[in-house]
């Protein structure tokens, strides 16, 4: 039991104790990008392009909504360039910036996969 005058409660209170049982109340909030949303977990890269980007790209990412995004359709295009269309997204139409989903190192993976028409083979993993 804690005495209201007493001599530790004193100390503690000019000390950093106050600041400690605040932090301790708050709840904690997750670092921006450190976990993908619930969707996403467990899910191979693989498996994400060839079905959600597929949702736009068609399931043999050969065009749809979105342009055709097969290795031969990409053959001229720099990986970083398509690592930024993926991470930023494209401003006035429907492709959405998949940054706030995926690592940057995520993001140049299926940039390199597109380019090497990997996603395309059923068992990427």
């Amino acid at each position: 039991m804690l005495i209201r005058n007493s001599a530790l409660l004193r100390r503690l209170r000019h000390s950093a104790f106050p600041l400690l049982l605040v932090a301790l109340t708050v709840p904690l909030v997750p670092v921006a990008g450190a976990e993908r949303p619930a969707a996403l977990r467990g899910r191979s890269l693989g498996s994400i392009v060839r079905e959600d980007c597929g949702a736009c790209h068609g399931l043999r990412l050969t065009g749809g909504l979105g342009p055709d995004i097969t290795a031969s359709a990409l053959s001229g295009r720099d990986v970083g360039a398509l690592a930024a269309t993926i991470e930023h997204g494209r401003p006035g139409t429907a492709m959405p910036p998949f940054g706030p989903l995926f690592s940057h190192a995520e993001i140049r993976a299926i940039a390199r996969g597109l380019k090497s028409g990997r996603y395309l083979q059923e068992n990427d993993r």
